[in-house]
């Protein structure tokens, strides 16, 4: 049996890139600071660019200061094209 035929269409690597070109990702890590205290920081990936962005830093983060960190993000960097975010189901996240 021959193998199947070549069929027009962009390159495997052009097409897993394609579609992230609107997506973001998003989520906390935390740092320990000299005096001990633990602080949370905010941060998003953009999918296509693998370009970081610093949203964020606090002691105690919680849904209304994400949400204020995204709009200013979203201000700030003027993201376009952006159609999706990728999170995790912390309540932190509303």
């Amino acid at each position: 049996m021959d193998p199947a035929p070549r069929r027009a269409g962009p390159p495997w690597t052009e097409f897993l890139r394609s579609p992230a070109s609107g997506i973001l990702a998003t989520d906390f890590f935390t740092v320990e600071t000299i005096g001990l205290k633990t602080i949370s920081v905010l941060f998003v990936i953009e999918l296509s660019t693998r370009r970081v962005h610093l949203a964020g830093v606090s002691a105690q983060p919680d849904s209304a200061w994400v949400t204020q960190q995204a709009r200013k993000l979203a201000i700030e960097e003027r993201l376009p094209g952006v159609r999706f975010l990728l999170r995790d189901r912390d309540a932190k996240f509303s």
